[in-house]
């Protein structure tokens, strides 16, 4: 099995994490099944963009917090509107119903494809990162970025900054890069808070160019610190983990769409997805325990009855909500097929977004 992994790096980056399991349920590491599916709707039907297109919804980030979910949308929008939104978790199963909020300070409509979002083991941070897989030099790089806010207060925004040791600087697309060895192209899709201050981001694609690259799951970790109430991120960027050999698992060409680190059970979560020409879209759930990281081992793969869980959308983004509750959310792009939902086969508005609730077995279920 072809997994690359740098063990002096690696073993320092786990050294600290701790197994806390202080509820005597244990949920079972690779079985789960998806309990429920449904739609949020992103913005009122019939939105348009700044040049008066029909907008679609291509939710493909999320976060859970204080009951809400936070969602990013990787296309941007005029406000009232914004790219970034939350919803009361209550009201998600309520498509009528839903209690939206849009968060419409600058530096989140100023960032373009916001891939992933995470929070802090505290909860008293939210990040979102964009996707780095295009860089515009005449203007503000922001499509390579990484933002940051209290939980508690949405309209006070920052850019992450680097406390480098030639100096403090935003150039996150720098590091990032020398990280992957300077590709001429690369896709972030994964942002994940690790134990003992460590950020965790995870690439899609890397290559020549857009139209060039080969899809990978591999992540870079790099430590953060705060300092009078700002974040800010340590120059230590470097990959910690590539696993390659995914075809043993499954059939598609699958490449990383989203990472988080479950605390309830002391796990990273790997989300993955794949597209491919003819229009066949769908995901799977994967997971990594502290030894898998350590030995350098290829992630487990969720299965339900023996059988890999398969999403029948492009999931995107996932989030925790529990110990054993996995909310996702689903970003078909522009294709168009049917759903599940309730009993019936459902075609997606643009103005909307599948999610889908996966529960994992516990082990008295056993």
């Amino acid at each position: 099995m072809r997994i690359q992994f740098i063990f002096f790096s690696l073993l320092t980056f786990v050294s600290c994490i701790s197994i806390n399991n202080n509820n005597q349920q244990r949920i079972v590491n690779d079985q789960a099944i998806i309990s429920k599916s449904g739609i949020i709707t992103c913005f009122p039907e019939g939105t348009r963009t700044a040049d008066h297109k029909i907008a679609h919804c291509e939710a493909s980030a999320v976060s859970f917090y204080n009951n809400k979910l936070v969602f990013g949308n990787d296309k941007p929008l005029n406000p009232p509107f914004s790219p970034v939104f939350s919803i009361d978790y209550n009201s998600i199963g309520h498509t009528k119903k839903q209690k939206v909020t849009y968060h419409t300070q600058s530096h989140f409509t100023q960032p373009r494809k916001i891939e992933d979002i995470t929070i802090s083991f505290d909860e008293k941070y939210l990040f979102a990162i964009t996707a780095f897989d295009y860089q515009k030099k005449e203007e503000f790089d922001t499509n390579g970025t990484l933002i940051y806010w209290r939980s508690n207060d949405f309209n006070k925004v920052n850019y992450m900054q680097i406390k480098a040791t030639e100096g403090p600087t935003k150039d996150l697309r720098k590091y990032i890069s020398d990280a992957l060895g300077s590709p001429k192209y690369f896709k972030i899709e994964g942002l994940a808070i690790m134990p003992d201050n460590q950020f965790l981001i995870g690439v899609r694609e890397q290559g020549n160019s857009y139209k060039d690259f080969n899809y990978t799951i591999k992540f870079i970790s790099v430590s953060y610190g705060e300092k009078n109430a700002e974040i800010y991120l340590n120059d230590d960027f470097k990959i910690v983990y590539e696993f390659n050999d995914t075809k043993k698992f499954v059939n598609e060409e699958i490449s990383l769409s989203s990472i988080e680190w479950d605390k309830f059970n002391n796990r990273l979560l790997l989300l993955t997805s794949f597209e491919s020409k003819s229009g066949s879209i769908g995901a799977y759930l994967w997971t990594l325990n502290r030894e898998d990281i350590i030995q350098g081992n290829a992630p487990q793969l969720v299965s339900h009855n023996s059988v890999p869980l398969k999403f029948n959308n492009k999931s995107e983004g996932l989030t925790i909500i529990n110990k054993q509750n996995v909310f996702i959310i689903n970003d078909d792009d522009r294709y168009v097929k049917p759903t599940q939902i309730d009993g019936f086969q459902y075609y997606k508005k643009a103005n909307e977004a599948i999610y889908n609730i996966v529960q994992f077995k516990s082990s008295e279920s056993q």
